[in-house]
């Protein structure tokens, strides 16, 4: 698996943090173990190593 970290500012609470997560689940299926912090100010994801 690879993980895919991004930078997010103006997360202010825990829905914030919900959003970005429904968000990024939304335009990538594929994601696994998506996850917002608005303390790190960033979003991290996992998605399988492409094959072939």
């Amino acid at each position: 698996m690879k993980k895919i970290t991004v930078k997010i500012e103006g997360m202010m609470c825990g829905m914030c943090e919900a959003h970005i997560c429904d968000t990024i689940r939304k335009a990538y299926p594929n994601a696994k173990k998506v996850k917002a912090s608005r303390t790190c100010g960033e979003a991290t994801s996992w998605k399988l190593a492409a094959q072939g």
